[in-house]
């Protein structure tokens, strides 16, 4: 990881800052994300990063103590809104629910509740 690190600096050694997004950080296992955050660490002040992930990830916010974070929560609502629009949509879905209408309020129901502000 160093290599790419070092590669990464050079590369960037012209720039006064450079931006680096991470998306869902959360869903690598803890070893490869503290190694790769501790990569990034090597990179500031001129890392401006964005990191995206569910909040159990603390490890970010620990090694980056000193960065603002901003909780992004879906409403009900939204994903609400959105099942409906993939149960609209053709397919094996709509076909489906057409025969049984219960079953669209029934997965509608279903995954906001599972959802929890996901």
């Amino acid at each position: 990881m160093s290599e790419a690190t070092a590669a990464l600096q050079s590369e960037l050694k012209d720039f006064r800052k450079f931006y680096i997004v991470l998306d869902a950080l959360d869903e690598s296992n803890e070893v490869t994300r503290a190694q790769v955050l501790k990569e990034l660490k090597k990179l500031e002040p001129k890392l401006r990063l964005l990191v995206t992930g569910r909040p159990y990830a603390n490890d970010v916010e620990c090694l980056f103590k000193t960065h603002q974070t901003l909780p992004i929560c879906t409403q009900d609502r939204d994903v609400e809104k959105f099942i409906q629009c993939q149960i609209e949509l053709p397919g094996n879905l709509q076909r489906k629910i057409a025969q049984n209408p219960d079953l669209g309020k029934l997965v509608l129901d279903v995954v906001v509740s599972k959802a929890q502000g996901m």
